[in-house]
C-alpha cells in the first residue's frame, strides 16, 4: 500500500474534485454528465495505467475497469436524474 500511495491519493483527489464539481454545477445536467463521464474515463485510465506500470495488466483486468467505469457512470447519471 505504501509504495502505491501516490496512485491512490490521485484517485481519491480526482473523485472528490468530481463530486465537488457536480455539486457546484447542479443547475446544468449536461455539465454534470460530462463530469461523471470524465471521472469514469479517468478511473479506467488510472486503473489500466497502474497495472501497466506494474507489469500485470491482463485482458480480464482491462475489461473489469471498463465495465466498472460504465456501471459507475450509469448509476450516477440515473441517481442524478432522479434526485434533481
Amino acid at each position: 500500500m505504501k509504495k502505491h500511495l501516490f496512485y491512490y491519493i490521485a484517485l481519491i483527489l480526482m473523485c472528490l474534485l468530481s463530486v465537488l464539481l457536480v455539486k457546484v454545477v447542479n443547475f446544468s445536467k449536461q455539465e454534470q454528465f460530462f463530469i461523471v463521464v470524465f471521472l469514469g474515463f479517468f478511473y479506467a485510465v488510472w486503473g489500466v495505467l497502474h497495472h501497466v506500470l506494474h507489469h500485470n495488466l491482463r485482458p480480464r483486468i482491462f475489461i473489469e475497469y471498463i465495465v466498472i467505469a460504465i456501471l459507475g457512470i450509469a448509476t450516477t447519471v440515473f441517481v442524478l436524474q432522479g434526485v434533481l
